[in-house]
């Protein structure tokens, strides 16, 4: 699955004071591409912060 899809899944089920960790997904043997134009975990949040 698409981490940025996930992150921003939560994010719109989430309310002003609720909280999201996003937790490290550990050692990857392989390069996963994004939905959205981003490299990490913490550019999604951002960029979909933005959005």
């Amino acid at each position: 699955m698409d981490r940025t899809i996930a992150i921003e899944e939560a994010l719109a089920g989430t309310g002003e004071k609720d909280w999201i960790l996003i937790t490290g997904k550990g050692h990857e043997t392989y390069q996963q591409s994004y939905h959205y134009p981003v490299k990490n975990d913490e550019e999604a949040v951002s960029f979909l912060d933005e959005k």
